[in-house]
């Protein structure tokens, strides 16, 4: 997958739109987001309202705290050992997604999120 591709699936994935307003508070809560696309060579969550709200760039790659909500988001499991090391599970403990990546912690979780199998986020918050 491009980075393009492990970014959407991380937005999909988690419906990060639904969660855009702790990111930017200055948005007002009637102006949510509706879903996520790629424009160019970025991704964007789509607010519900384009008159009042611009769209707003999403990557977890870079984004130290929008990698971290996927962690909150999924629950998982990050680790160092000679490289980052993230793991997803479900409740009764059974790993459902793993990633491993040397140098970037936030590659290492996006890759994982994207990794998810679809219906696999019953026990997130």
């Amino acid at each position: 997958m491009t980075d393009l591709e492990l970014t959407l699936a991380c937005a999909q994935a988690s419906e990060v739109w639904k969660m855009a307003h702790e990111w930017y508070p200055t948005m007002t809560l009637d102006s949510t987001f509706s879903g996520a696309e790629i424009r160019g060579d970025r991704v964007y969550l789509i607010p519900n309202n384009p008159m009042r709200q611009d769209p707003k760039n999403y990557s977890p790659l870079t984004n130290d705290a929008q990698a971290m909500a996927l962690v909150t988001r999924f629950r998982l499991s990050v680790g160092y050992s000679r490289g980052w090391g993230c793991e997803a599970d479900d409740e009764r403990g059974i790993i459902l997604s793993g990633a491993f990546h040397f140098d970037s912690l936030n590659r290492a979780i996006v890759e994982c999120v994207a990794r998810l199998p679809a219906g696999s986020i019953k026990g997130c918050k």
